[in-house]
């Protein structure tokens, strides 16, 4: 749980963020499960993001729910690159 409640940190700095605004993230903890929410966009759109993230022992589930429009125009190199970034956080060493 320790090392999703990091990773999601990390994904809404705005190094990783670079041209997408990220703001009034929230996130809150029910047990193994991480809700959040959180507005996106670019210029004057913005676009609510919402989901869960479900930690277990062995696996880590995400789901987000985009809405139906953003996730067309989404190419699947940025949805690789998405994936393969959360990857990374998730399997980088945990300094105590």
């Amino acid at each position: 749980m320790r090392i999703v409640d990091d990773a999601t940190d990390q994904m809404l700095r705005p190094v990783f963020s670079g041209l997408v605004h990220m703001s009034d993230f929230q996130k809150q903890w029910n047990g193994s499960r991480l809700t959040f929410s959180l507005m996106a966009g670019m210029a004057a759109l913005r676009v609510p993001i919402k989901g869960w993230i479900l930690a277990t022992d062995t696996d880590i589930t995400i789901d987000i729910d985009l809405p139906a429009f953003i996730e067309k125009l989404l190419p699947q190199s940025v949805r690789s690159n998405v994936q393969a970034a959360v990857r990374g956080l998730l399997n980088k060493p945990r300094q105590d």
